[in-house]
């Protein structure tokens, strides 16, 4: 058998295994059950039954409003092509589909009410003042729910799998009702929300943004613990140049005390530190100078590659095996024997 053949056999049986093991924990960690189910579905559809390489993968910035999301898209574009103002801007879910065989840009509009709107643009600056128009707090018409975009976005980083959809939400309230808010919400926000929480379900990695200049405010502690508690998804901690801190490491470590995380806590695929810094060279603050870039696209790549996600079911049925319960599981020992026996060795090989 050869070592790549072997290596598939076990990545399948481990996933197999630890779903079998997930299954049987506790009712009382059902939160942990739930997040470890969804590290498992991400990887099927990462895996594309087989068809490693030729999925469409989706990946979406969410947070509060004002925390850099639709600047963070811009930057790994390369351009400015989404709304990005002083104040809170996108009010569309806006999906970008790069696709470099193309000459030209289709913008579809979609309404809630079916009505559809098409345009072509030669230019992508074009494309940012249709969205600026339609898709943003400072256009003509909010009653845009979904804008996609295709074309072939020449300065976007080649690092970036062309099988990649880049999703901009609205700021979203960190609540999901009116009731838990304890107030009635304007209507306009209440909207935004409605539309960027009605997206979580069908994106593929998550990018949760938080500001540093409020890091662990309540907001944010409230939005993650809502809705991606209990996803993979990458905290990016955007705006790193207006944080008094100069410690990169102190900041994250600020940040994850101040949201209760531990570095056990096996939602957090990494957490990343974005910014706009002056250029080494020339002392100039560009636009797309952006500190931590770089660290993002590694951290989007490596979360969305089989073998590192295979690798951190690993790490999780090893936890799973030394601090839950399994009494309802008659296979366990059998599965614990046999398929994590030789773990580190497998590990090592790979």
């Amino acid at each position: 058998m050869s070592e790549e053949r072997s290596n598939t056999e076990w990545n399948s049986q481990l996933r197999d295994a630890l779903a079998l093991i997930v299954s049987g924990m506790r009712p009382e960690d059902g939160k942990l059950r739930r997040r470890y189910s969804a590290l498992i579905q991400l990887y099927d559809r990462v895996l594309g039954q087989g068809n490693i390489g030729n999925q469409t993968l989706s990946i979406g910035v969410y947070g509060c409003p004002k925390k850099g999301k639709s600047t963070l898209l811009n930057s790994l574009l390369g351009e400015e092509i989404l709304p990005d103002k002083a104040i809170p801007t996108t009010s569309s879910i806006i999906t970008l589909r790069r696709d470099a065989a193309r000459e030209d840009y289709e913008v579809n509009c979609y309404a809630e009410d079916g009505d559809v709107r098409i345009e072509h643009f030669d230019d992508s600056s074009e494309v940012r003042t249709d969205l600026d128009q339609w898709g943003s707090h400072q256009g003509k018409d909010p009653r845009w729910a979904t804008i996609d975009v295709k074309g072939p976005f020449p300065h976007a980083s080649e690092s970036l799998n062309p099988n990649f959809i880049l999703r901009d939400t609205p700021g979203a309230e960190a609540y999901a009702s009116e009731e838990e808010q304890g107030h009635r919400l304007e209507e306009d926000l209440k909207r935004d929300s409605e539309r960027a929480l009605k997206s979580i379900e069908r994106t593929d990695l998550h990018l949760f943004c938080v500001s540093c200049e409020a890091i662990g405010s309540e907001s944010d502690k409230h939005f993650y613990d809502k809705f991606f508690a209990e996803r993979p998804c990458i905290h990016v901690l955007t705006k790193r140049d207006l944080s008094h801190e100069n410690n990169d490491k102190k900041i994250i470590d600020d940040y994850m005390n101040k949201m209760k995380l531990t570095t056990n806590e096996e939602a957090i695929m990494c957490t990343v530190l974005t910014g706009i810094v002056p250029d080494e060279k020339t002392g100039e603050r560009g636009r797309f100078i952006n500190k931590g870039k770089n660290s993002l696209i590694t951290a989007i790549q490596q979360c969305l590659d089989p073998e590192f996600l295979i690798k951190k079911m690993s790490r999780i049925a090893q936890f799973i095996i030394e601090n839950h319960s399994n009494e309802n599981l008659p296979a366990f020992k059998e599965i614990s024997m046999i398929h994590f026996r030789n773990l580190d060795s497998v590990l090592k090989s790979k």
